[in-house]
């Protein structure tokens, strides 16, 4: 609420809570400069733009896209990234996943973070509300782990008629973060694991290509996502050949993705075919009786004997082709939308097309030492750095908007102070006035919103709508 409005009788809350009613009837209409700092501001326009873009690209070159939903967390930034239309979305809290499940409005959710055994009732709750609500697995212990809580609310029934879990196998293709090697006999094993599985579905495999913000060029950040869908076909390939199918194999990371849709359709085809003639003609005549031995010591005992049986009367090749239905490549990818510092850095993208920014104030100056204070410090800005591709062109711990400011950056920061070094004495009361508003491109928006309990939408310099995000895990 307007904060030079009267306060609240009685105890003062230690959070207060608003509607999006009450704060738009309090602030839509107001500008910039009416609103208390720091705040995170979003060019509507902007945002639209981004969204718009690639949602046109991806239908364009007919593949399926996943839009992650972390760096806004809200149902009218989710609408904006989809279209409106029921495209797969991505969370990364369990708190988001119940937030738009809730809503009714997203059909298809993922939850993209490996899975601990204390979170399955949660997730089985969430599943529940949604006609697809799908899980990351990487590792044994947590198959393990579904599987007894299926039996334990199926009645003990293990006929494989009560799949109440979907999950994407989590593979690494180079980020060396989270998920199974792709070439590995472990990724063979545990995609074996879910596809026998009686509680659990297989959505298909998932890689993250984060080791694209890493690029320090377009053409890097390509070079990466062809990599990715080369790994991701290859070990597609391998699946297929053994029978195990899968709907989707998902791939991206906001640099990666964007690099693939700028260099084309024929681009992704050739990357698809190489892996595919890769997997059909040297991968899998090379791995393909181990792959195959893997995959049958995990199948049971019934489907052993079976496949026993049935290569003991054929010789027939077990290499099966690519269906149309199997392992649809799908580009997922979030940051696009906003942006920030850490995606134009480095591509041909100017910082004009962030959509936000941190509105912050002069609260001080320091002609002797040549310093600006502001009020945005890393409670509003994060302490995230501007990526390998932005430490050379933007240093410090954000940009400042504004032709007049020089493209000048926050030099250090701490908890509520936010510094701005190198600025002339001469410079202070003509550019630096205590109390001017000043607006900040984040380095990383997703850690910068997460700051914030709501969003000023802008139209020009107009407060047009105000998005309430979700918060918690």
């Amino acid at each position: 609420m307007p904060f030079t409005s009267a306060p609240p009788g009685g105890v003062y809350a230690p959070r207060p809570t608003y509607s999006k009613e009450e704060l738009c009837a309090a602030y839509v209409g107001l500008t910039k400069d009416d609103l208390r700092t720091p705040a995170l501001l979003i060019d509507r326009s902007k945002a639209e733009r981004n969204a718009r873009e690639l949602c046109e690209a991806a239908d364009t070159l007919g593949v399926a896209i996943r839009v992650h939903v972390k760096s806004h967390k809200t149902i009218e930034g989710g609408l904006l990234q989809t279209g409106g239309k029921p495209v797969p979305i991505i969370v990364s809290t369990l708190a988001e996943a119940r937030y738009f499940a809730h809503s009714g409005l997203f059909p298809d959710i993922l939850y993209a973070v490996p899975l601990s055994p204390d979170r399955i009732q949660e997730v089985h709750q969430v599943s529940l509300l949604v006609e697809h609500f799908h899980v990351l697995v990487d590792n044994e212990e947590i198959m393990d782990a579904l599987e007894r809580y299926a039996l334990a609310v199926t009645g003990g029934s293990m006929s494989g008629t009560n799949k109440i879990f979907r999950a994407f196998m989590k593979i690494d293709t180079g980020y060396g973060r989270a998920g199974v090697p792709w070439g590995s006999q472990q990724a063979i094993e545990l995609a074996a694991r879910i596809h026998n599985s009686p509680s659990v579905t297989l959505s298909g495999i998932y890689s993250h290509s984060g080791h694209a913000y890493s690029a320090a060029t377009p053409a890097e950040a390509l070079e990466i996502a062809q990599e990715e869908i080369r790994c991701t076909q290859r070990l597609a390939q391998r699946l297929r050949s053994l029978g195990i199918s899968a709907p989707f194999a998902s791939i991206g990371a906001t640099p990666s993705v964007r690099a693939l849709l700028d260099a084309g359709p024929a681009n992704i085809r050739r990357c698809m075919m190489e892996a595919r003639l890769d997997a059909g003609v040297g991968g899998l005549a090379r791995a393909g009786e181990t792959a195959r031995e893997v995959a049958a010591s995990v199948l049971p005992d019934d489907e052993q004997d079976e496949r026993i049986a049935t290569e003991s009367h054929t010789s027939v090749n077990h290499q099966q082709p690519m269906t149309p239905h199997d392992y649809v490549l799908e580009l997922h990818a979030g940051n696009y939308m906003l942006l920030d510092v850490q995606q134009v850095a480095g591509m041909p993208l100017s910082l004009d097309r962030c959509a936000a920014t941190v509105l912050g104030r002069v609260i001080s100056r320091y002609p002797l030492r040549e310093e600006v204070m502001l009020d945005t410090g890393a409670l509003a800005l994060s302490k995230d750095g501007p990526g390998v591709r932005g430490e050379k062109l933007f240093p410090g711990f954000g940009v400042l908007k504004g032709d007049e400011l020089g493209k000048r950056t926050i030099s250090r920061i701490s908890q509520e102070h936010g510094v701005i070094a190198g600025v002339p004495a001469e410079q202070m009361d003509e550019i630096w006035p205590l109390g001017k508003s000043v607006e900040v491109y984040p380095n990383h928006v997703c850690l910068a919103a997460a700051n914030f309990d709501w969003y000023y939408l802008l139209d020009g310099d107009k407060v047009m709508d105000v998005w309430i995000p979700c918060r918690g895990w």
